[in-house]
Order: structure tokens, then sequence, then C-alpha cells
């Protein structure tokens, strides 16, 4: 009976958990239209406000992302309550380097998370994301930041489709089992499929393609991202396999 009841209380605070992060931009436009990169170290500041809306502190996770598109070079940091983290470290809690950081927020505590950008003068551009996570719970990722990130390069990630096909990109079902389906595909070229470690793990050409077949992914939370035919990102979705 012991065993049963801590197990009702842990599914009760996944729970309660789920839902009660929030993150305010969720899309944060990081754009430096006049950056000084004749100084190797010009640092540009992205923020977002993360906040927990619960009763109960909560001790996070988080996972930063960066798409396979982003300029080669730049250096980042992440900065939390605790610390700033430097371009090698891509999560607080990380047993590979000895790292167990969980960043605490008290109920109700709002909290302005910094994303450094570094260009060691190189314009371009970057997409980057920011996976929260609970520390008893790292596979259930409860909310995510996208930094859209240019730096003196406007034109670097135009997509010439409109916001309204972008808006219509849908996935199902969700939560998926063997396949899972595009709603419109007249715009997506290529999909790839990340595990909570940022591993692409499945890759599709979905040219004309509107199901993919995903049986073999072992159960957990994934990003999607859809992508068009110059390979910039679309939208990026996420996807629970049971």
């Amino acid at each position: 009976m012991k065993q049963i009841l801590q197990t009702l209380i842990l599914c009760l605070m996944t729970f309660s958990t789920f839902g009660q992060i929030k993150i305010n931009p969720t899309i944060t436009d990081a754009h430096f239209e006049d950056a000084d990169l004749t100084d190797n170290w010009t640092d540009l500041i992205a923020h977002f406000d993360i906040t927990n809306e619960s009763d109960a502190q909560i001790a996070l996770k988080w996972e930063r992302v960066l798409d396979q598109d982003c300029v080669q070079g730049w250096d980042y940091q992440c900065c939390d309550n605790n610390q700033c983290y430097s371009t090698q470290v891509t999560s607080n809690i990380d047993p590979s380097i000895g790292l167990d950081a969980p960043f605490y927020l008290a109920a109700g505590e709002t909290f302005e998370y910094q994303y450094h950008i570094l260009p060691r003068m190189l314009a371009g551009c970057c997409t980057a994301y920011i996976h929260f996570s609970a520390v008893d719970d790292p596979t259930n990722i409860l909310a995510t930041a996208e930094l859209d990130i240019k730096v003196n390069s406007p034109d670097c990630a135009v997509v010439s489709v409109t916001e309204v096909e972008v808006e219509s990109l849908k996935l199902f079902p969700n939560p998926v089992t063997d396949v899972i389906q595009i709603s419109s595909n007249e715009v997506v070229e290529n999909i790839r499929i990340y595990n909570i470690l940022g591993t692409v793990v499945r890759e599709f050409d979905a040219n004309g393609i509107t199901q993919f077949d995903v049986n073999d992914l072992l159960p957990g939370t994934y990003l999607v991202a859809l992508s068009d035919e110059n390979q910039d990102i679309l939208k990026t979705l996420k996807i629970n396999k049971q």
C-alpha cells in the first residue's frame, strides 16, 4: 500500500507541475541590426520571462538546442538564477560533466532568463530553443522558449511562405503510436525529429508526403522541425510518442 501511495503522489506532483510553467514571450525576436562586429567580445543579450504559476516551488532543468543552420563560431551563455554557463554547457543538469544545479522557482515567481550571444565578429542567424522540464521528470518538456537571432543580417532567414500557411501546419495524432501525419504539406520539404538531448533521431523527405512512420521511436517527448525547400525552419512542434 505504501508503494502505491508513493506512486500516486508522484503522479499528482507531475500532473500539478505540467502546464504551470509560462514563458513570455514564447518566441523572442533577438534582432541586432547595428552590432559592433569589429570587437571580438561584443555581447548581445536576449531575454524572456519564465513564471512558476503553481503554488509550490519547482526545481527545473533547462536544455539548450541550436538549429543546425546556426553560425559556426558564435559563442553563447545561458544565465539562470544560479549563474551564467558557457557555450560548452548545454544544460544545468548534465551528469557527463558532473553538473547538477537545479534552477529553482518559488511559487508565483517570475525570473528574467538571459541568453547571451557572442558573435565573434561574424554576422548571421540562429534559432535557439531552451527546453524546460522538472528535474524529477526530465523527459517531459513543460515549456520551450524559442529565440530567433539575427546579427547584422536581416535577410538571412527569410521564409517565403505566408503566416497563414505556417499557422495551418499541424501534426496528428498526438500522442502518436506508429504513424504521424501532417495536416498540410504544400510548403514542407523536410522533417527532422529531435530527442530531449537535441539529437536528430529521424529525418524525412516530406516533398508531397503526408504520413511518416515513427513506430520504432522510443516512448517519450520529441520536437519536430518542419522546414521548407531552403532548409529554413517554418515551425517546430512537440509530439509525445507512446
